[in-house]
């Protein structure tokens, strides 16, 4: 993923994606310890715990500890019960257009506190914040944002689940991964996502800036490619000319899925 964010155009692009290529019994490999990252997440700690349960408990304690003990003594909580309250609701809406004033509502507080517990958790680096991207800084700015889990086992943990293989885990869980490999790589790109008046939208979005070309990121958990999930992928690829669009799936092999649109397994991304 790190060449193709260093690309300078779509036949580099092109190239990259031809030429990698994984053994069989690599890719098996990777597609399962993907699953184990998107169940458990990537705490160092898991090395040393070896079974699903283990990893639950740990994880578990670990939300006690650090969520609902330490996070409440750092920002002197004067009403705990509200801040459950916020946790309860925000991890309902991760990888959601985010409604401050409606999950103020729904929390019964201001709005003012809900930014400032969301902040919290940006401060803290447990969820990070997607912006839609538009031309014009001001709309940017006032657009609805989705926040985004930097740690999916910690999500499971807050949700309580463990056991759904569920379309949202599995975003978090790429685009995440995609969020922090730009950071390693020098900040010199921004993931946002872009959605149209229309209802268009493209989960993630790497822009063209010093000259790179523009990135457009659809995630499915599907194993197998489907005409449908790269409609959208197709009308910002064209309207971009020159942009690349990669489907991120759950499949087993890389896939041409139209001119200038690839299908990349997750677990090949980041191997």
């Amino acid at each position: 993923l790190e060449q193709l964010l260093n690309a300078d155009d779509s036949r580099e692009c092109a190239s990259i994606l031809a030429e990698f290529y994984l053994p069989a019994r690599e890719s098996v490999y990777c597609k399962d310890i993907f699953r184990e990252f998107n169940l458990f997440g990537g705490y160092p700690e898991f090395i040393r715990r070896k079974g699903p349960q283990d990893r639950k408990d740990w994880l578990s304690s670990y939300h006690q500890t650090y969520l609902e003990t330490d996070l409440r003594q750092l920002v002197e909580l004067r009403n705990p019960e509200s801040f459950d309250m916020f946790e309860k609701m925000f991890v309902q809406r991760v990888g959601n257009l985010m409604n401050i004033s409606e999950l103020a509502r729904d929390c019964g507080l201001s709005a003012d506190t809900i930014r400032r517990f969301i902040g919290y958790y940006r401060q803290l680096f447990i969820a990070w914040q997607a912006k839609p991207y538009h031309t014009n800084l001001g709309k940017r700015m006032m657009k609805m944002s989705k926040y985004y889990f930097y740690d999916t086992g910690l999500l499971r943990s807050v949700l309580s689940d463990f056991s759904t293989m569920s379309g949202s885990f599995f975003e978090n869980t790429v685009l995440t991964e995609v969020n922090k490999i730009l950071g390693f790589n020098g900040g010199r790109r921004e993931l946002y996502f872009s959605r149209t008046a229309t209802g268009v939208e493209a989960d993630g979005f790497l822009t063209s800036d010093n000259g790179k070309i523009p990135l457009f990121l659809e995630v499915k958990q599907a194993e197998k490619m489907r005409r449908q999930d790269i409609k959208h992928l197709k009308k910002y690829v064209t309207e971009a000319e020159s942009g690349i669009g990669l489907l991120i799936n759950n499949g087993s092999a890389l896939e041409q899925a139209d001119d200038r649109i690839w299908a990349v397994p997750a677990s090949w991304l980041f191997y």
